[in-house]
Formats: structure tokens, sequence, C-alpha cells
């Protein structure tokens, strides 16, 4: 995996999705929506088409081909990108379930979340900031003085 992780994937996700977020066009994006119905059962939801329209179809356009070029690289075999914004939703799959699978990932694909403590430990930690409790460059030390002098393993053999 030439120089992808984790880091870099949710980097180009956020990206992708604030390209999306501030839109602002009308009847393409309603329609698009129509087509691609947000609920997993392909239910489509009665209030997406709501007027404005909150996506703009270049932007969608342009998460997708950012999204796919992680596919087509061979970077991740498939995933699944959503956006919401003023009550209008936008799913977009691409990809399979599994390296070298030939079963597609859909927009109802339920995945294996290997640790929940980490997104838990993420939203109380934003609720916090938002309380003015903690501010985002605190060192860590400071709240826990027991990983003040902690080591990072930075190569496997030591």
């Amino acid at each position: 995996m030439s120089g992808f992780n984790r880091r870099t994937f949710l980097k180009t996700a956020t990206a992708s999705a604030a390209l999306a977020a501030p839109a602002v066009l009308g009847a393409e994006s309603t329609q698009a929506l129509r087509r691609r119905p947000s609920k997993p059962d392909d239910t489509p939801r009665k209030d997406l088409a709501m007027g404005k329209g909150a996506f703009s179809k270049v932007r969608l356009d342009r998460m997708h081909d950012v999204m796919a070029g992680y596919v087509d690289r061979g970077e991740v075999p498939g995933l699944v990108t959503l956006v919401s914004r003023r009550g209008e939703v936008h799913v977009d799959a691409v990809g399979t379930k599994s390296v070298g699978g030939n079963d597609p990932i859909r927009r109802g694909t339920i995945f294996r979340i290997a640790s929940l403590t980490k997104p838990i430990t993420a939203a109380a930690a934003m609720i916090l900031v938002e309380e003015c409790k903690l501010r985002m460059d605190e060192p860590v030390d400071r709240l826990l003085p027991a990983l003040a002098n902690r080591k990072v393993l930075k190569r496997l053999d030591g």
C-alpha cells in the first residue's frame, strides 16, 4: 500500500466531504438524490426534495472521483461515503467488499468496526471542547500525568 494510511484516507475523506458541504445548487442535485435513496433498503425518503438543494453535482462528482481513486489504485477494496446537509442525504458506494472479491459494496453494506472506543472518546472530547473544558492543543500529559514520559515505537525492531 504505497503511501496510504488511515490518516491520509481520513484527511481526503474529510476534505471531499467539505467540498460537497458548502455547495448550493438546485434541481440537478435533487434529481440525483431521488435516484440515490438514502436508506439501506433503498426506500426513498419523502423529504429529500427540499427545493433549493444542498449539494453541488460537480462537488459530489469530485468526491466520488477522489474516493474511486483509492479503489482504482488498490489502496482499499471499497468504501461508502455519506454527506448530509439541510435534510438532504447523498450516499455513494464504490468498489467491492473484500480485496480481490467480486461482491460489490452497496449503500446498505454493514461494516465491522474494530474499535468503538476511539469514536466515542473523540465525541466526548469534542463535547468538552465545545463546553470550553478542554482545548484541542492541550498536551495530554497535563490531563493524564501517567502519560508524561511516554515512548512511541517508531520501528518494529525497536
